[in-house]
This record gives C-alpha cells, structure tokens and sequence, in this order.
C-alpha cells in the first residue's frame, strides 16, 4: 500500500528508543496509522513523501505490517 509520512516519534525509555512513523491510512474509516519501525526505516523516511507499506491479513481481519519502505 502507499501511504503518506505524515509524523515521525522517536520516544526513549528504560528499554531504549521506540521508533513510530505516522502515516496517512489505506484502511476505510480511518485517517492514519501508526507503524513500530526499526531506526533504518525511521531514519529514512521524510515527513511529506511517499512510502509502501507492505501490508497482509491477519487473524480475525486485522491486518499487519511486514515492511515500510521510501523507495
């Protein structure tokens, strides 16, 4: 899917940094998402561009993520 960078947060904790990037949402009904990236990924990508999120079905419908690229 593509999608939109929309924000990126880098929280630190006890356990280390936590890397989220906001995006703007395939899925109906909603206006973002919020996906648990690696610091590569992170550091990649760029407020405003364009990004694939490979995305599969899960169990129940929900779907997850395998990868976000800015290529």
């Amino acid at each position: 899917m593509r999608a939109t960078v929309i924000q990126k947060i880098a929280s630190r904790d006890k356990g280390g940094t936590s890397y989220t990037v906001i995006v703007s949402s395939w899925r109906p009904g909603r206006s973002v998402e919020e996906l648990r990236v690696g610091v590569r990924t992170y550091n990649n990508a760029v407020v405003g561009k364009p990004v694939t999120v490979g995305v599969h079905k899960g169990a129940f419908g929900l779907p997850w993520y395998k990868y976000v690229s800015s290529r």
